[in-house]
């Protein structure tokens, strides 16, 4: 598909990509929040904070984003495989 929508730096964000499906690329939601984890973490942000921190920045930035038909989707890996074992 020509028309798929990368997260950017690809060179970050490309490994996260589980696969594509009619609609675009599907992204590991989880690895996506461990990444913004760990930049946000600092000596100033303990771990929970850090992650709440991601957490609103995916929310907020990115699975708020419409970017268009090809919007990438987001999910987790174990909510992947349970859709995919009901097939």
């Amino acid at each position: 598909m020509e028309n798929l929508i990368f997260l950017e730096p690809r060179s970050t964000f490309d490994t996260m990509i589980l696969g594509v499906s009619d609609k675009g690329l599907v992204y590991d939601q989880d690895a996506l929040i461990e990444h913004w984890k760990k930049e946000f973490s600092d000596s100033a942000t303990d771990e929970d904070e850090a992650h709440i921190m991601a957490v609103e920045w995916f929310e907020f930035n990115v699975l708020g984003a419409y970017y268009g038909e090809y919007t990438p989707i987001y999910s987790s890996k174990e909510s992947l495989e349970l859709v995919l074992e009901d097939i």
